[in-house]
Parts: structure tokens; C-alpha cells; sequence
């Protein structure tokens, strides 16, 4: 141990230290001038006295507190009082703070220094990244896989979601084509729907796990314009479509039939039509009636015709020769009160009824299928059809020389 004479004031106590008093000053040591004051060799004067125990406080423009108390060195107000999380001291703030360089960062993944913010980063440019994350994002300073959409090279998934800074198939629907116009939020790809709603045929109405399918019920086409119900009938041509109107509920129709060929809604009043009228669905016709398909002399007709079930009770002139069919609306096969589809039709047995005529005489003229022109009843150039009994006639006519109202041994 190295000890200074002090001054005369000191003398008394001098040999309690038990130090060899000497004059030369160490290195940033103080030193007493004549008159008694306590300077210091490296020319910062000081005023100070001593201490109880003899130590002598730094003087004004000595080393700050931070430093180690050794003379000459710059001030460093965070020497050994940086925490862990900050460990590195700025000299020229004498901020503490994670990083000044790269190498003050341990940590393998985030092991760059970023020089403004002084924190250890993942990277500051994309050559701080691999391959299978190449962009660095400015924001965060992380290694990510896009930051754009030209950082996508797949495909199938070619839009850059900037929040999750991956390449997914979409982010928006504007990103999606026609075939698949609807972006699923949940897996970001490109979907067929989402809801009823973005299935735009009535043949598929229906969103079922983000396919457009046939519709399972009424709700798949509630929102549809002028399709508002589903056909719900098996093995239809239009079975599982949005449309106009069913046999079961006409309702969109208003008073008129739903044609049950097309579920659609026709300008034909329920109820209007008579026996071997031409009909386009059950409900059109009568109470006890059906609209049933009809031929003549092999052909189909292309109309259908309402016809008297046979369970209600038949009348001439189609009292005989019941026909066997399901209805157009799809009722189940039954007997209704019918006519001689090979010799006679509707238009025929209703234009003997008008008392139709054909002045020249000839079958052509009465311009109906099945229709001769003969006397009738004992006039001549009228209208009428083949049968073979007289309930194949109107009550007014017999079946006589091969058709209704022939004279009888005569062709009239």
C-alpha cells in the first residue's frame, strides 16, 4: 500500500496508517499544494477535503460515475450496469441495448443486428434468408416466403397473403375464374361456392361443401327469381332443379296449371277443361277427370285430353273401349272412360257435336283427325267418325252404316 504525506493537519495521524508516506503521486492520485489544497497531477484542481477515512472525493470535471474511477478514461455511464436482456453499451450514448453488431447476437435464428433499431433480428435484407424462406420482410425483419404475388411460383397457389406472408390460391374472389369464382376464407383456395346463392343454374342451385349440386329442398332457390321451388320428383327430368312451379304446389302460378312437362307456370285457368278437351296437366281439367296422353291409328297426339275416370261412371260417347294410362301429372295407371283411338279422336266426336260441315264433300274438309264427311242424321256434308257400336256415339247419334249417324242399310 501506497501512502501520501498529507499536510500538517495530518501529521498527528499520520503513523496510525502505518504507510510510508510518499510525496511522488501515483497515477490520477492527489496530491497537497503548500497552501494546504488537494490537487490532482492529471491538472483538475479540486477544493475537497478529505473524508473520515482519509479518502479524498473526486473533484468537479473528474470521470463520471460510471466509469471505474481510474483518471484519464472516457466517461461510460452504463459500465457494468447493463441488464441481460441489453448487454451491449453504446460509447457514444451510453445506451444499453441488445446488439451493435452481428456478433453480439447468440441466438441462431435471430442472429443479425439491425443497426438502427440495435436489436437482434432475423434479417435485414433477403440475402439474410434461405431458400425455403427467401424474402426478408421490412416490417417484422423476418424471414418469410413472399412479400408479393411474383414471390408465388405455384400454380395452385400463385397470391401472396401479406398478413400470413404465404402463397395461397386466393385471397379475394377477384383472384378466382369462372369455373371456381368464390374464395373459401378458410383453406384460401378457389371454390365453386360458398353459398346457394353463388350457384347460378337452376340445375344445380344447391352449395354442398362448396360444390354446386342438385337442390334437396326449397331453400336452395327461395331467393331464385321466378324459380323459387325444387322438383323434388326421382328420375325427372327436372328432379333436383330450381323451378317455376310443381304439381304439388301451383301456388307461383296463381289460378293457373303448372305444365308438369317444364315446371312452368302456363296462362291455362285449374279446372277449366271438359272431357276430351286438350289439357297440359291434371289439374286443368274437371273434378274426376285427368289429362292422360292419347293416340290415333297408332300415333301419339301431341296434346293431352282430360278423360272421365271409369271409377266415377262413363257416358256415351265414351261409354265403351276403356283406356288404361297414367295421367300427365303423374297420377298412377287407371282406367278412364275412353274412345276408339284407331277409328276416332276428340277433334272428331267434337265436331259431330257442332254439327261441323264439309261442303265439298270430301273427309279433307272437315280439317280434324278421324273426321269423314258423310250424311249425318239425314243431312248431307256433315262431319262425323267411324265406330263400331252405338256407345262409341253421342246420345243424339246410333252407329250405322260404319259410323255415327249413318242411316241405317246405308252409308246415308
Amino acid at each position: 500500500m501506497r501512502c501520501t504525506a498529507l499536510w500538517f493537519a495530518f501529521a498527528i495521524a499520520a503513523p496510525s496508517f502505518g504507510c510510508k508516506m510518499d510525496t511522488t503521486p501515483g497515477d490520477g492520485e492527489s496530491v497537497a499544494t503548500q497552501d494546504g489544497a488537494i490537487g490532482s497531477t492529471d491538472g483538475a484542481v479540486g477544493d475537497a477535503a478529505p473524508t473520515a477515512d482519509g479518502a479524498v472525493p473526486p473533484a468537479d470535471g473528474a470521470a463520471d460515475a460510471g466509469g471505474d474511477g481510474t483518471a484519464g478514461e472516457p466517461a461510460n455511464p452504463c459500465r457494468e450496469t447493463c441488464p441481460a436482456v441489453a448487454p451491449v453499451c453504446l460509447p457514444a450514448s451510453g445506451e444499453c441495448v441488445e446488439c451493435s453488431r452481428d456478433r453480439d447476437c447468440q441466438d441462431p435464428i435471430s442472429s443479425v443486428c439491425n443497426a438502427e433499431t440495435h436489436a437482434c433480428v432475423q434479417c435485414n435484407a433477403d440475402a439474410d434468408c434461405r431458400a425455403d424462406k427467401p424474402r426478408c420482410d421490412a416490417k417484422s425483419r423476418t424471414c418469410v416466403k413472399c412479400t408479393a404475388d411474383l414471390d408465388c411460383s405455384d400454380p395452385e397457389r400463385p397470391i401472396c397473403d401479406r398478413a400470413a406472408h404465404d402463397c395461397v390460391g386466393c385471397t379475394a374472389a377477384d383472384h378466382c375464374s369462372d369455373n371456381a369464382p368464390a374464395c373459401d376464407p378458410a383453406t384460401q383456395q378457389c371454390v365453386e361456392c360458398l353459398v346457394h346463392g353463388d350457384c347460378t343454374t337452376t340445375e344445380k342451385p344447391q352449395c354442398e361443401e362448396n360444390a354446386c349440386v342438385p337442390c334437396s329442398g326449397d331453400e336452395a332457390c327461395k331467393d331464385r327469381q321466378d324459380a323459387t321451388l325444387c322438383d323434388l320428383t326421382v328420375g325427372s327430368a327436372t328432379g333436383g332443379h330450381c323451378v317455376q312451379c310443381t304439381i304439388a304446389d301451383e301456388s307461383p302460378c296463381g289460378d293457373n296449371v303448372c305444365n308438369p312437362l317444364d315446371l312452368g307456370c302456363t296462362d291455362r285457368p285449374r279446372a277449366s277443361k271438359q272431357i276430351c278437351q286438350p289439357c297440359v296437366a291434371d289439374s286443368e281439367c274437371v273434378a274426376d277427370h285427368r289429362c292422360i296422353a292419347m293416340q290415333f291409328a297408332g300415333s301419339a297426339r301431341t296434346s293431352g285430353y282430360c278423360m272421365k275416370r271409369v271409377s266415377t261412371g262413363c257416358e256415351r260417347p265414351y261409354a265403351s273401349s276403356p283406356i288404361r294410362r297414367t295421367s300427365l301429372s303423374g297420377a298412377a295407371a287407371e282406367d278412364y272412360c275412353g274412345i276408339d283411338e284407331i277409328k276416332s279422336t276428340c277433334e272428331a266426336i267434337a265436331g259431330l257435336i257442332a254439327d261441323a260441315e264439309c261442303p265439298d264433300g270430301a273427309d279433307a274438309a272437315c280439317g280434324r283427325d278421324g273426321s269423314i264427311c258423310r250424311n249425318v242424321n239425314g243431312l248431307a256434308h256433315r262431319c262425323t267418325y267411324a265406330c263400331d257400336a252405338t256407345a262409341q256415339c253421342p246420345s243424339a247419334f246410333s252407329c250405322s252404316s260404319g259410323y255415327c249417324g249413318g242411316a241405317s242399310g246405308g252409308d246415308g
